[in-house]
């Protein structure tokens, strides 16, 4: 209320009704970007304005005009000229329809609980039971005391690992060639390749490797008979780092290519024009 008390202590044209404004504009310079990150769409406007004789309610265009600032991706930002009557009625409808489509979310949030949350959370709790000891860490100690266990997880890492390490260095090359390449006919294909393999995984992705790269798969068998494979083994260690990076690639590439498509030409051309090298713009611009 500093606003409005300053405009009954000193009027309309008093230099303490005009800082107490600057200083609610201040305040919300504060917490906008703050707020438009978080996805909120924000309207400013008052209740009233005030006149020179410290008070309102009258029919003075300084009473009774007040602005008006929307800001967010909701907002057309086109010219308009609501009326002040209007704009409670209409944000209420807005909200009516996002709880409408809120509900229907409701059946997808049932599914996702029952198949998601409920069997990870019976997991983790029935993992401190254990029929010989009850319940405690008994599960816990025999695993990690286990010595094929803990190979297990480090063959897990090392694949995790390395098949991220490889599948990133192709995407990123493979992004920016993208991006280099521009919007043409090949862009648009492996772009929606791209899109189709990140789909592809689990008990389809594994049956076609079989297919292709198991002991008795079709290339395998032709690349040993040209000489060219000897004891390449997909249940392997290597092997199945081969099969992971190949399904780590079309996620890079989605995850990578929008920000390389984020990087305005315009930027490098200033970078250039105050005497940064490609190393100073990907250091100080581009990877930030």
């Amino acid at each position: 209320m500093s606003i409005d008390d300053a405009g009954h202590r000193h009027g309309l044209s008093s230099p303490q009704y005009r800082n107490a404004a600057r200083h609610a504009d201040g305040l919300l310079s504060l917490y906008l970007a703050d707020w438009l990150a978080a996805g909120y769409q924000v309207m400013i406007a008052a209740d009233h304005g005030m006149n020179d004789d410290r008070s309102h309610g009258g029919v003075l265009p300084e009473e009774r005009q007040i602005p008006l600032f929307v800001f967010g991706e909701a907002f057309s930002q086109n010219g308009a000229n609501p009326r002040q009557s209007e704009l409670c009625g209409t944000l209420c409808e807005e909200m009516k329809a996002k709880w409408l489509a809120a509900l229907c979310l409701l059946p997808f949030i049932v599914l996702f609980g029952a198949f998601q949350i409920a069997p990870l959370v019976w997991i983790a709790l029935n993992s401190f039971f254990s029929e010989n000891s009850g319940w405690g860490w008994g599960n816990y100690v025999d695993v990690l005391t286990s010595p094929f266990y803990r190979q297990a997880f480090q063959f897990s890492l090392e694949i995790s690992l390395w098949s991220s390490v490889y599948g990133l260095l192709i995407a990123l090359v493979g992004s920016y060639s993208l991006r280099q390449l521009g919007p043409t006919r090949l862009h648009d294909f492996v772009m929606s390749f791209t899109n189709m393999t990140s789909n592809f995984a689990g008990v389809p992705l594994a049956f076609a490797f079989v297919i292709l790269l198991g002991l008795n798969g079709c290339l395998t068998l032709l690349l040993r008979q040209c000489g060219l494979m000897d004891s390449f083994n997909l249940y392997s260690k290597s092997g199945l780092i081969v099969l992971y990076t190949y399904f780590q690639i079309p996620l890079g590439v989605l995850l990578l290519y929008p920000a390389f498509d984020a990087l305005r030409e315009d930027w490098r051309e200033s970078a250039a024009l105050l005497g940064a090298g490609p190393w100073h713009f990907w250091r100080h611009i581009g990877l930030p």
